[in-house]
């Protein structure tokens, strides 16, 4: 994920994935929405309705690692966290307790594999890239990965 190349063909590959999604939940005019409604926030700069702020941290942080910012914007500069943030407050409000769940997992073994680093965020890009590396198969990476690319094209 660290090249260009590399991730715009993780996004060719991953975006096939959504098809098989629980996220196709979301329509097109409700994504449209939360977009319109993530960006509005993201100007004024709001805090999180739905997320907390350390959860804010993490998911911002592996959106970035997904979408990075290159010489052109990334899932931060887009305010992916903030569509994130609409749509577990209102179409995927079901998800959130089990996204909950999986985020505490994914980082718990940090500490084991990164001495002295117990959050995603606090890693080196080139860490954070090898522990979504070894972490990508699973359904919480697949998540994240949806959510950000739905954020970002929305």
């Amino acid at each position: 994920m660290g090249s260009d190349t590399l991730s715009r063909r993780r996004f060719m590959q991953g975006s096939g994935a959504l098809a098989g999604s629980s996220l196709l939940r979301l329509s097109v005019p409700a994504a449209l929405a939360a977009a319109q409604a993530a960006c509005s926030a993201r100007d004024e700069g709001a805090t999180f309705a739905t997320l907390t702020a350390a959860e804010a941290v993490e998911l911002e942080a592996i959106a970035a690692r997904i979408l990075p910012t290159t010489s052109t914007p990334g899932a931060r500069e887009a305010g992916v966290i903030y569509f994130m943030d609409n749509v577990f407050g209102a179409q995927l409000a079901d998800m959130l307790p089990g996204v909950r769940g999986m985020l505490a997992g994914f980082q718990a073994g940090i500490a084991d594999r990164f001495a002295g680093t117990v959050q995603f965020s606090d890693l080196s890009e080139a860490d954070q890239d090898a522990w979504i590396g070894e972490n990508e198969t699973t359904q919480f990476f697949s998540t994240a990965r949806d959510l950000t690319l739905m954020g970002f094209f929305a």
